[in-house]
This record gives structure tokens, C-alpha cells and sequence, in this order.
């Protein structure tokens, strides 16, 4: 509040009323002033002044030169963190007009594909990439106010990511689940899944979860949208080269880097989403992606308006957006369907599907119930709607890397027998890892044979 104002108010007696038109004439052009001779008491004009005054300062004694130059650094440094912010948002600005430019460009091909199933041949690794950092940028900026007041976040590097391996018996195999090896497979997913389940009820336990439904299919030679993983090198290394009919090929050894925020635990909504997308058939598959790359470009075009509008726009104005769109998304007839094949094994209908767990890629970490997880020390990754190569290029991003280039390690084939038998030294053998009894029958077959 201004001098002049300060004392005009204190001029008055607070039970008199004054005209606003006649005191206010330099602020006559706000809309919420009054053109017309209105009058009102002191003290509302009063509390008018505090909410518009326009004339606060910050005062800052010199003294001498030194606080001159003090000043100087102070507003250099302002204004590159001023500068930093608008950064950002362009930068975000750029990744979500790359989302919509790479939705664009999928959908434009689909109407020259010959089936429905090269559809996902469309969506490009990028595309996950990008989906990717804008769910990362969205997450650091809301965080931001937090981590900008946290001595203990300047104080601490990010966590090291979590070490998996992975063995292979043949150096040629892909780094991809084995519904993704064989397009039958992929078509038939769903009559697999269903089939098995009628045929062997009793080892299905209703309520257990989708995670475990499928790791349970899995283990018993059914091609899932699971790749094993294990957090045991020695387990991988067993894996290469416990099959004697390949002893003439070289395997291989992989070592995976999993960020630590990638890890999704047993009970997570989005791994019970992932798995429940292998009882649908390819048509509804399809519907599905449509649906959600509908919802995903309607985001990225309405973020890019709100941002460049207001370039400082919260993460919280952004969700409010993404919200409202995500009850759209679950109100489509598809997205129920998906919710009802989760509810069926998981016992609980989900609030709501995120349309970008469609494509997701998650490394799970599983519960330890099952003996042979517990023996193989194993985990999983998970994949959604994505191709064989989709799949294969991602899996392949984990893999770790000395001087920028992928480490691979090789096997060879002459080198099997040897590691075989050094594992069993180390009591790593078909009966320590697999605790079925047809397995540690065969072992001792071949023991005394």
C-alpha cells in the first residue's frame, strides 16, 4: 500500500463511507472495480488496497561495493534458475509434441497394414521411450518443491540399479518371453491360457493372482508374456548349460541392469494388468491400444496447450487433465473387460487402468511361495502390448554395458560339460533347482547311469 493510500484510509473514520469511483480513479480500469459511483465502507476499500498493492518492496542496504557485486550474483543467480525452470518446460513441451507425432504416425499406418497383427509393428521403441521420460519428468516435477528443500536429497545418489542374469543355451536365442518367439502363439494366447486352465483346475488356485496363475503356467512349459530372470549368476549359468542336446551350440550369459524404480512388486496393479492382457483375443487386443493411444494423444495435445499457456504449470494441473481423461478411458467397453479378467483371478476390481500400462515393459519382483522360484532365486519381466522386436529391443536395454557397447558373455560349446560339472561341485544341479519329482528322478537316472 502506498503512502498516499495508507493515509487516506487513516483519514477516515472507519463507520463513514467513501465513493469508489472518486478515490479509486487510477484503478478504475480493473473489472472488478466499479465504473460507476458505488459506496462502500473504509474498511473494505482498505482490505481493497492490501489485496492489489502494487507498489511492495524488498529493501536491501549497500554499503559498499562488495554488497553491489553481492547483488549482481544474486540476480545472475535468479534468473538461471528462472531460465532452468523454462527449460524444463519447454523440454517437456518437445517430448510431448514427439508422443503426439509418434501416435500420429501410427495411426496413419494402420490403415495400410494387411493384418491386425502388424499393427504393433507400428509403435516403435521410441514411443515407449518417450512415454517413458514424460512419466519421469512428470514424477521429478512433482517432487521438485520437496527435493529442492531436502539436504538429504543433494547429499545422495540415486540408487544403483538391481543386477539379474539370464542364461541361454543357444548364444542365437532372443532376449524375448516365448509367446513373442512364435506368432500362433500370439494369436492363440488367449485359448492357451483358457484351455490349460480347464484342463488342470486343481493346480490353479482362484484368488492367488494373475502373477502367480502365470508363473505357475510357465513353469510348466506354456509360452507367457513372462522372461525368467534370477538374481543368482550361477543359476543363470546352470540354465546355459544343463541341456546336453545343445552342448554343440554355444550359449551365453547375460547380465541385466534394472533400475531399482522399474521394480514392481508381487501385488502390483500394473503387473496384474499386463498378464490379465493374455486373456483377450487379438481383436480385442487391438481395440485396446486403439483405445488407449486415443486417450494418450488427447493427453500430449492438451498438456502442450496447458504448458504453453502457462509455461510454469504444476504437475498437478497436468494430472487433473490426465484424471479426467483416464475415466474416460475406463468407461470404454474393452478397458471393463480387462478389469473384469483381473478382478477373476486378482478378487478385486481395479479403480482404475492407466492407459499407459498398455505398452508398459516391468521387471517383478515375485512373492516367495513357490519352491522353485525360491530355488531359482527368480524374477520376471513383463510385457504389454508391444512386438516381438518392440520386446527383443527393450529386454536388450537392460543388458549391461562397459564403454557404452553391450557385454555378452559367451559360452562355448566345448565348455559346457566342464561348468556343468563344476556346478554340481557347488550343489547346483537338476534337484537343487528344480524341486519337482520327475526332475530329481531324471537326475538320479542319469547319476547311476
Amino acid at each position: 500500500m502506498t503512502s498516499n493510500q495508507k493515509k487516506l484510509c487513516e483519514a477516515l473514520d472507519e463507520t463513514s463511507f467513501v465513493c469508489v469511483s472518486h478515490v479509486l480513479d487510477d484503478l478504475s480500469s480493473k473489472e472488478d472495480v466499479p465504473v460507476t459511483p458505488h459506496f462502500y465502507r473504509v474498511e473494505q476499500v482498505c482490505d481493497y488496497f492490501y489485496a492489489y498493492d502494487e507498489t511492495e518492496y524488498t529493501i536491501e542496504t549497500i554499503e559498499g561495493i562488495a554488497d553491489v557485486l553481492h547483488a549482481i550474483k544474486k540476480n545472475e543467480t535468479e534468473r538461471v534458475v528462472v531460465e532452468e525452470e523454462w527449460k524444463e518446460t519447454y523440454e517437456l513441451i518437445d517430448l510431448f509434441e514427439t508422443f503426439v507425432h509418434e501416435i500420429d504416425s501410427i495411426f496413419k499406418q494402420k490403415d495400410q497394414l494387411s493384418s491386425s497383427y502388424d499393427f504393433y509393428e507400428t509403435i516403435p521403441s521410441s514411443f515407449i521411450q518417450t512415454m517413458r521420460s514424460i512419466q519421469r519428468v512428470m514424477l521429478e516435477r512433482r517432487y521438485a518443491p520437496y527435493q529442492r528443500s531436502s539436504e538429504w536429497s543433494k547429499e545422495t545418489s540415486p540408487p544403483r540399479p538391481s543386477l539379474f542374469y539370464r542364461g541361454h543355451a543357444d548364444v542365437n536365442y532372443l532376449l524375448a518371453p516365448n509367446v513373442f518367439r512364435n506368432k500362433n502363439h500370439l494369436e492363440n494366447e488367449h485359448r492357451m491360457h483358457r484351455d490349460i486352465q480347464i484342463r488342470n483346475a486343481a493346480q490353479f488356485i482362484k484368488g492367488a493372482g494373475r502373477l502367480e496363475l502365470t508363473t505357475t503356467m510357465q513353469h510348466y512349459g506354456l509360452p507367457t508374456r513372462l522372461l525368467d530372470i534370477s538374481s543368482s549368476p550361477l543359476i543363470a549359468l546352470y540354465f546355459a548349460v544343463e541341456d546336453e542336446s545343445m552342448h554343440t551350440k554355444d550359449g551365453e550369459l547375460l547380465f541385466l541392469e534394472i533400475p531399482t524404480e522399474w521394480m514392481k512388486s508381487f501385488d502390483s496393479d500394473t503387473i496384474e494388468i499386463l498378464l490379465a492382457l493374455s486373456m483377450l483375443s487379438p481383436v480385442e487386443k487391438l481395440e485396446l491400444a486403439h483405445e488407449a493411444l486415443h486417450i494418450l494423444k488427447q493427453f500430449g495435445e492438451q498438456s502442450i496447450q496447458q504448458l504453453k499457456m502457462s509455461p510454469h504449470a504444476t504437475e498437478h494441473e497436468l494430472d487433473e487433465k490426465l484424471q479426467l481423461l483416464i475415466q474416460t478411458f475406463n468407461e470404454k467397453r474393452i478397458v471393463k473387460k480387462l478389469n473384469n479378467e483381473v478382478e477373476k483371478e486378482h478378487g478385486i476390481y481395479l479403480g482404475e487402468i492407466h492407459p499407459f500400462d498398455m505398452f508398459a515393459i516391468a521387471p517383478v519382483q515375485p512373492r516367495q511361495t513357490n519352491e522353485r522360484i525360491i530355488r531359482q532365486q527368480g524374477a520376471f519381466i513383463a510385457y504389454g502390448l508391444v512386438s516381438p522386436r518392440v520386446a527383443i529391443e527393450w529386454s536388450e536395454r537392460f543388458l549391461h554395458a562397459r564403454d557404452q557397447k553391450t557385454v555378452r558373455f559367451v559360452i562355448p560349446s566345448q565348455s559346457k560339460r566342464s561348468i556343468l560339472q563344476q556346478l554340481e561341485h557347488l550343489g547346483i544341479n537338476r534337484t537343487t533347482v528344480y524341486p519337482e519329482l520327475d526332475k530329481i528322478a531324471q537326475h538320479t537316472a542319469l547319476r547311476y547311469g
